[in-house]
Parts: C-alpha cells; sequence; structure tokens
C-alpha cells in the first residue's frame, strides 16, 4: 500500500533536509500512528506520503504506494483551506469530490445517474457516520471549526480510497465526534483501506493505531509503549489521565476540585493580582440572560457567567455549542444578522485612554513591567455596559483570539505585528525616541515571554498556526485587557507549546487578569482552570466561528 525506505526530503532553499532516512511500511487493513513535536517534519511526512512534493524540492530514497490519484488522498491541517470555494452549502461541498470523480464517466457515456448517485449516497453516509448528518442543509459559513473537520472527512472517505493521511485529523473535534470517527476508520480499515494518522498531540485516533512511532528533526525512531515516552519525545497528550470518554457534566456546572491543595486551584483569587489574597473581589466580568439567536434559531439563551480577578475559566462541550458564539458575543464581533439580548458589564477601570493611546503619560508606557499587567479596580464608579459598546471600544478589557490566528495577523514581521498593537500615548515631538524606545523594550519582553525572539524578523504566515496563535495572544495582551478570551488555544500544539501555554496563562492570572478559553482538551482544563463549565447546544444551532 505504501512503502518508504531510506526517504528524505530537502525543500528547495532550505539549509537542512526535513526529513532523513525515513523507513515506514503501510499495509492493507492498517492503522499507523506517527507523532513529533513542532518543526520535527510531520506535515512534510504527510504530503510525501501522499505524493505532493515532487515540485516543492528533492526527494531521496524511494517511496512506493499502489494507490494514486483519488486511491490515495490526504487531511492536512487546515481543513477550511481544503473547501473548494467553489459551494456555499454543506451538501453540495459534500458531493463536490465525487461529482468530479465520475465527471470522466459522465462525458463518456453521457449518463449521469448510477455514477452520480452512487457518489452521493457514499458522500452523505460518511457524514452520518460521523454524526454529521445534522449539517447537510447548513451554509458552510456558520460552520464551527470542529463541524467543517467533520464535513472535510466525510468528504474524503466517500471516495472510499485506498490510503488516507491525515494529518492532525482530531483537530477541533470534541470527544464524541473523535470516537465516531475512531469506528468509521476501523470499519475502513476491515474494508481493506489503510491509514496514516500523524500529529503532535496523542488522542484517541493516535492511541487507536495498531503501531505508533515518533519522528524528532526528521527522523523516525522506534516507539514506546510507555506513557511518559510521548513527552521525551515532545508530544503532548491530550487524554485524560482517569477516564477516555467525554465527561458526563449537566450543562453549565463546574467541575468540582479534587484537591484543594493542588494547581492551579490553590492560587487565591483576589482583587489585585498581586498574589495577596484578601476578601472576594467584584467580577472583572458579569454577564446575564444573553441569547443569541440567528434566523429564529437559538445559539446561546440565557447564558450567565461572573468571571473573578485572576480566574482561569475552561468552557467545554461539544461541537455547535455555541463556544464560538459566546465569545464573539462578549466581543461584540458577531455578524448583524445575530439578534443578541442580555447584559454584558465589566468592572471600570482608572484610564481608558491606557487601551487607544490617548492622554496618557509616555513614562507610563516606559515603566510597564509585565506588557499585560491589567489596570483593574482602580476606579470606583458603576460597572460598564459593554453591549452597548462596538467591538474596537471593548477590545481593550475583553481581548479576543479566535481559532484562526491567520484572520488576526497583518504585519510583514512578528516584531512588527506586536509594535502595532502596542497603545502609544500622546507625546511632544522631543520625546519621540524615548517613546519609541519604551515601545521597543514593550515589544523585546513580550517577544522573549512568548518564546518568539527568534521569529522576530519573519513573517507571521511562516509561523505554524500554533505559534501564530501565541502571536495573537501577545497582541492581545499588548491591550492590557482585563479578560482574555481565547478560543482553542491548545489546537495544534506539542508538549512545549502546551507548557508555553500554561505559563503565559498563569501569569496573566496572576497579574489580576481573568481569563476564558475554550477548550476540548480535557487533560489541559484539568490542569490549568480554577473552574470548567459544560455548554450544551440549543437544538444544535450554529456555532459560527469566524
Amino acid at each position: 500500500m505504501l512503502e518508504l525506505a531510506g526517504a528524505g526530503f530537502h525543500h528547495r532553499g532550505a539549509e537542512s533536509a526535513a526529513l532523513s532516512g525515513v523507513d515506514l511500511q503501510i499495509l492493507p487493513g492498517q492503522m499507523v500512528a506517527v507523532l513529533g513535536p513542532q518543526g520535527s517534519g510531520i506535515s512534510t511526512l504527510c504530503r510525501l506520503a501522499a505524493g505532493l512534493l515532487e515540485d516543492r524540492g528533492r526527494m531521496s530514497g524511494t517511496r512506493r504506494a499502489s494507490a494514486a490519484g483519488a486511491g490515495l488522498v490526504m487531511l492536512g491541517d487546515d481543513p477550511e483551506a481544503q473547501q473548494t470555494g467553489m459551494t456555499s452549502y454543506v451538501r453540495d461541498e459534500l458531493r463536490l469530490p465525487g461529482r468530479f470523480l465520475t465527471a470522466g464517466s459522465v462525458a463518456r457515456t453521457g449518463s449521469a445517474d448510477q455514477g452520480r448517485r452512487a457518489s452521493d449516497a457514499a458522500a452523505e453516509a460518511a457524514l452520518a457516520a460521523l454524526g454529521g448528518e445534522h449539517l447537510l442543509d447548513r451554509r458552510l459559513d456558520t460552520l464551527s471549526g470542529g463541524e467543517r473537520q467533520i464535513v472535510a472527512l466525510a468528504g474524503l472517505l466517500g471516495l472510499r480510497p485506498e490510503l488516507l493521511v491525515l494529518d492532525q485529523p482530531g483537530l477541533s473535534l470534541d470527544g464524541r465526534a473523535r470516537g465516531l470517527l475512531l469506528q468509521g476508520l476501523r470499519q475502513y480499515c476491515r474494508d481493506g483501506g489503510a491509514v496514516l494518522i500523524a500529529g503532535h498531540q496523542e488522542d484517541e485516533l493516535s492511541a487507536a493505531g495498531e503501531r505508533r512511532a515518533f519522528l524528532r528533526k526528521g527522523r523516525l525512531v522506534e516507539a514506546c509503549e510507555d506513557e511518559d515516552s510521548l513527552e521525551d519525545h515532545g508530544v503532548w497528550c491530550t487524554l485524560p489521565r482517569q477516564s477516555q470518554s467525554e465527561p458526563q457534566l449537566p450543562p453549565m456546572c463546574s467541575v468540582p476540585e479534587k484537591d484543594p491543595d493542588a494547581e492551579p486551584s490553590s492560587r487565591d483569587l483576589n482583587t489585585s493580582g498581586s498574589g495577596e489574597t484578601g476578601e472576594a473581589a467584584p467580577p472583572l466580568l458579569s454577564v446575564e440572560k444573553l441569547s443569541v439567536s440567528r434566523g429564529g434559531t437559538p445559539i446561546l439563551e440565557d447564558f450567565r457567567l461572573e468571571l473573578a480577578p485572576a480566574e482561569i475559566v475552561a468552557l467545554e462541550g461539544p461541537n455547535g455549542s455555541g463556544k464560538s458564539t459566546l465569545l464573539r458575543a462578549l466581543a461584540g464581533l458577531l455578524d448583524r444578522e445575530a439578534e443578541i439580548t442580555g447584559s454584558i458589564r465589566a468592572r471600570p477601570v482608572r484610564a481608558e485612554a491606557d487601551r487607544t493611546g490617548q492622554d496618557v503619560a509616555g513614562q507610563d508606557v516606559a515603566g510597564q513591567t509585565w506588557t499585560g499587567q491589567p489596570q483593574i479596580g482602580q476606579t470606583d464608579g458603576p460597572d460598564l455596559a459593554l453591549d452597548d459598546l462596538p467591538a474596537h471600544r471593548r477590545a481593550g478589557t475583553l481581548a479576543w483570539v479566535g481559532q484562526d490566528p491567520s484572520a488576526q495577523l497583518s504585519a510583514s514581521t512578528v516584531r512588527a505585528e506586536l509594535e502595532r498593537s502596542v497603545p502609544l500615548p500622546r507625546h511632544r515631538r522631543r520625546d519621540r525616541a524615548a517613546v519609541r524606545s519604551a515601545r521597543a523594550g514593550v515589544v523585546a519582553q513580550l517577544l522573549e515571554r512568548t518564546g518568539l525572539t527568534e521569529a522576530a524578523e519573519s513573517h507571521p504566515y511562516d509561523l505554524s498556526p500554533a505559534r501564530q496563535k501565541d502571536l495573537v495572544i501577545a497582541t492581545a495582551l499588548l491591550l492590557r485587557p482585563q479578560v482574555l478570551l481565547l478560543d482553542e488555544p491548545t489546537l495544534g500544539r506539542d508538549q512545549a507549546g502546551m507548557e508555553r501555554l500554561s505559563r503565559l496563562l498563569r501569569t496573566v492570572a496572576e497579574a489580576g487578569a481573568a481569563v476564558l478559553t475554550t477548550t476540548h482538551d480535557q487533560a489541559w482544563a484539568e490542569q490549568i482552570a480554577h473552574r470548567r463549565l459544560r455548554l450544551a447546544p440549543q437544538d444544535r444551532g450554529p456555532d459560527h466561528d469566524h
């Protein structure tokens, strides 16, 4: 089916080879997993296996594949990029690949009946097997990230290929969807198909492979069965330690802390974020009776939430439950078709001008010891009614980082992206050099904190999606928000990336800000969150993600 012998690949213009001496064999009926950290060559291996690198550089060794064309298909790590752009509805997008394949026979026979009906039925059956039959009549632009992943996977399975190459297939999927996909892949293998699963994280899919190998610096190394070996190989494990199933939580309830003396729950929530405990502080954010609907279809109903200073809250729930819609509603980023009711209020701060660059002394910028230090609780008075403010006025209070980081990047270098985000104060011309120097210091500090110093002069689009997300988080912190809203920040991260993210969010919380993050990663939620909330779907209304 697929055999790589001493295979290597050197990208055109690269200083060193991305892959070297890779020996890998996948036979019919087998599911094999290859895992590795960022930069290990995982995506290059997938593209090499799928035969998609012939014009991208120089290959060494041999590659033999019995499957070709539609018999060998690949799902990349960005399912949205694999949408054709030729359709608006799920049903049409799902059917399109099969119809392309049957176009030749239709042209020869003049009949579209049998082949077209068969390909349509296969695609829709694959979607149903993945639990996505309710998506058929949905518009593509209303799908959540996980729902887009399901549609992309169903489209490939509907082609009935001989070899399926999947780059991080569990990306954005909830536990139920991963379970259904695993069932589908096992049946596919029983029918004689073969699967290569690759990624930076261990999940139910990679754990189910009959063989598992690790990729490090472009070379395949022997697998070990010891769970600790995942960390040794730079791979993050998303599986909960006690259970691999979705927790059975009632809607919108907190997961009780198992050990009150364990991190992170041992950190008391306080008023200043200075680390000194005190009386319970008033919430930074209060959400009352928030409801969102679109076209008469409810997405969120009567949602209530309070976020305290220094609190990290993980918001979980199935694909399409409205998690991304909630964050966008809080940030004021929903489209005009959305109907929103309820109250969103935040604690006032000393100087709203800190975030807009108005009426702030230059020495305030130069004197910052941490670029994300929020301005919290400095003013008495009524709470800010954020639901009356446009998105750009909310940004300094509620900073939002979406699932697709590339959509929030626009500069030519990482450093320039951060410099654009620093709120410059009003200043006299004679102070311009000092102000710019202060800005450069702030940017350098945050580059170091996020581990982006070496990539400072790189184009943001040359970064991996996880590093792009780090950059967008950094730009959000430069606004000095009271609340940081993160949509699936763990997607595609390896062990080092997860540790870097956790350190950064704990620093944010210790400074007094609150974090509300959506995630399907139960293991990470157990480690990082003071509270875990589960959002239940409202009759499977759309989760608008972009």
